[in-house]
């Protein structure tokens, strides 16, 4: 019996919430690591302070953008037949809205203290989300 829509945006919910707070924690980290010998951020110093409040801030995006993949995937990817276009739809939906939040952000130069890079504004969300999105998919399968 294939789940209800309900059911699976709650076990989307369920699912993604805690993997994007911790993917969006451990992108920042790793961000604020590499600013200390490259330049990720865009001309500013980083104190204790900033550090906290930088990596909190990515884990609360890390949150927002899990869920809305998390729900796309939920809705998008009981439609696929089978199990390998279940993983291509599920990867699509939950990396293009990323794809279209990163890009808007990028274009509207919005993105704070990181330094406009496309490599680790928009391609690296983008691809953690499309892969994220893609193994997400496979428990939304309907009964065989």
């Amino acid at each position: 019996m294939t789940p209800s829509l309900p059911q699976r945006v709650w076990l989307a919910l369920r699912t993604s919430a805690p993997v994007g707070l911790a993917g969006g924690t451990l992108y920042f980290i790793v961000i604020a690591a590499l600013s200390v010998f490259t330049a990720v951020l865009d001309g500013q110093a980083l104190s204790l302070f900033g550090l906290v409040l930088f990596i909190g801030a990515g884990a609360g995006l890390g949150l927002l953008i899990g869920i809305v993949a998390g729900v796309a995937v939920a809705v998008v990817a009981p439609l696929a037949r089978t199990p390998t276009a279940r993983r291509v739809v599920g990867g699509l939906a939950a990396g293009v809205p990323v794809l279209a939040f990163t890009t808007w952000e990028y274009l509207t130069d919005t993105i704070g203290v990181l330094a406009p890079d496309i490599t680790t504004v928009i391609a690296v969300p983008t691809l953690v989300a499309a892969v994220g999105g893609a193994a997400l998919s496979g428990r939304f399968a309907p009964d065989d």
